[in-house]
C-alpha cells in the first residue's frame, strides 16, 4: 500500500523518534503504528538503544536515552538540544 505524496506533502511531514526496548517493539512501531501515523502526517521512526556492545534493547536509564535522542538530533540536522 505505497501512495505518491507530493514534495509539499513530504516536507510536511514531521519525524517521530520512538525508542523500543527490543526488537519486539521495533518491530510493532515499524509495522502496526508507523503505517496508521504515516496518513497523519508523522513518519513514526523505532530507535532501539545498544546497552552494550553487540547488544540492544532493556535496562535503559534516562541518562541512555536522553543522550541517544540528542545524538540522533544532532545526525538529521536537528538544532534543538534535548
Amino acid at each position: 500500500m505505497e501512495t505518491e505524496y507530493s514534495r509539499w506533502q513530504a516536507k510536511a511531514m514531521k519525524r517521530v523518534c520512538v525508542v523500543c526496548e527490543g526488537q519486539t517493539e521495533e518491530m510493532f512501531v515499524s509495522n502496526v503504528l508507523a503505517p496508521a501515523f504515516f496518513g497523519l502526517g508523522l513518519n513514526l521512526i523505532p530507535e532501539m538503544i545498544e546497552t552494550s556492545p553487540g547488544h540492544r534493547g532493556g535496562a535503559l536509564s534516562y541518562e541512555r536515552v536522553k543522550r541517544h535522542l540528542r545524538n540522533t538530533l544532532r545526525q538529521n540536522g536537528v538544532g534543538y538540544g534535548i
